[in-house]
């Protein structure tokens, strides 16, 4: 599986009432883009983008989870915090 970045996350598993390990592989982010002018004229701008975010969620075997909208809340959350070092890394080593 082709990813950018991958880190662990605990998923509730229903059928055991309790936390198991999983993997998250982020395939896809792109950022929110925002509407940008082009011109003087009527329609002359580029319309906003919203953030796409796009991962996976296995188990320890490689099997795909479902997760409740909380988990993947959470997901979504560690995903822009790690976007967000990176770019911090990216401006520190380009100074």
């Amino acid at each position: 599986m082709e990813h950018v970045h991958k880190f662990e996350f605990h998923v509730y598993n229903e059928a055991s009432n309790d936390f198991t390990d999983a993997m998250v592989y982020v395939t896809h982010y792109a950022p929110e883009v925002d509407m940008k002018i082009t011109g003087w004229g009527f329609g002359d701008a580029n319309p906003p983008e919203p953030e796409e975010i796009e991962y996976v969620v296995t188990d320890v075997y490689g099997n795909e989870l479902e997760i409740s909208e909380e988990e993947a809340a959470s997901i979504e959350d560690e995903i822009r915090a790690w976007v967000i070092e990176q770019l911090k890394d990216e401006s520190y080593e380009c100074a």
